[in-house]
């Protein structure tokens, strides 16, 4: 007897806010019913649920709810965690994020009544990635990790291996170091990190090289440092090309989650402004005893202003343009305000448009950086 599946036999990134269905039949003579233990990529069961069979005699079920809820945040409505690490130490640069992907493994049982006929435990992890994929496309996301040392490894970044960016502002590129045991940096072709975490059996294979710090400290020269190849030893390489910009004036800095599951950094430094609304709260009539002293008949309790943060781009490559889309399409946009601070802020408008004649643009976006509460009595 045995049971097949649809799981993957390697451990390849997919999408986990998609819906993904575990497919699965047995060999056994009989069998009306089955229970799926879905674990953690340590063995420790997290929920299991109870499965009837269809006319085929298969079984199918949409694990997509218990991925979110294990993906998405330890806690919902919580606020990002993460916090870029102090560079000044080179080997700082280099380390694992256990929140942007998790890795699960399934047991299967088959009942015929009360009988257990057929049982299996898988033994590779399934990676599921803080990403969504769209009509037409897999949730499989062979393109971003390596599912043998033979394959290319691509940064999780929107640009893939072109990273912008701007002096005294941080940034970091993460990627997969899937089947690595030890990571190894190079500033084109001189040894700068070292770093021998073992991330081949765990949730530590997702991984950040911090290029600038919440300090604007440098990871090298990055004026003059055109590339950094990560060699994964026991993986492959991974390579990152630099464009690094100086700004011309003070600017307004975004951190946004794109649609590999990463995260990508923009600085618009053309045009910001600051609009704000007013609203009243309610008033109150005061009493007085002497017309010729009172100062109002009514007496304020306040008022709500919202503040709306405008920035506009004009765009000079494909590359940037890119960038422009992710910010569009991302569900999480956070305001830099120095250091380790980040704002979880709302895009509200946003206008330009993406053509096949030249890579010039011009785009304008809305943000609402939330109410402030002016409160007088």
């Amino acid at each position: 007897m045995a049971i097949t599946t649809n799981l993957p036999t390697d451990e390849r990134l997919i999408a986990g806010f998609n819906p993904y269905y575990i497919e699965f039949t047995s060999s056994a003579l009989s069998y009306n019913k089955s229970v799926l233990t879905i674990k953690n990529y340590l063995g420790t069961d997290i929920t299991t649920v109870e499965l009837i069979p269809d006319d085929s005699g298969d079984f199918k079920y949409n694990v997509s709810g218990v991925v979110r809820g294990t993906v998405y945040e330890y806690e919902q409505f919580i606020e990002p965690q993460y916090e870029f690490p102090n560079i000044t130490t080179a080997a700082n640069a280099l380390i694992t994020d256990d929140t942007i992907s998790r890795g699960y493994i399934f047991k299967f049982d088959v009942y015929d009544d009360t009988s257990l006929v057929d049982t299996l435990t898988t033994s590779v992890p399934v990676y599921f990635l803080k990403a969504s994929r769209q009509i037409l496309e897999s949730p499989d996301m062979i393109d971003f990790s390596s599912v043998s040392p033979s394959l290319y490894v691509e940064p999780l970044t929107v640009n893939q291996m072109s990273v912008t960016c701007w002096q005294g502002y941080p940034i970091d590129v993460q990627f997969d170091g899937l089947d690595s045991t030890q990571q190894i940096v190079y500033d084109d072709a001189s040894l700068i990190v070292i770093n021998t975490v073992l991330i081949s059996v765990n949730e530590d294979r997702m991984m950040r090289l911090a290029l600038i710090d919440s300090d604007g400290n440098e990871l090298t020269s990055l004026s003059s440092t055109s590339f950094y190849e990560v060699a994964l030893v026991g993986g492959k390489d991974s390579f990152v090309e630099i464009d690094y910009r100086i700004p011309s004036c003070e600017g307004k800095y975004f951190r946004f989650t794109n649609s590999n599951g990463g995260q990508s950094f923009w600085l618009f430094t053309d045009v910001y402004t600051i609009e704000k609304q007013r609203k009243n709260k309610s008033r109150v009539q005061r009493n007085y005893n002497d017309l010729e002293t009172a100062r109002s008949r009514n007496v304020s309790l306040g008022n709500e202003i919202n503040n709306y943060l405008v920035v506009n781009e004009t765009t000079s490559s494909e590359l940037d343009n890119d960038m422009m889309k992710s910010l569009i399409n991302s569900p999480v946009i956070e305001l830099w305000e120095g250091g380790n601070n980040w704002r979880r802020v709302e895009m509200t408008n946003n206008s330009g448009s993406f053509n096949n004649k030249g890579t010039s643009k011009l785009f304008s976006f809305t943000f609402d950086l939330g109410t402030i509460y002016n409160q007088s009595y």
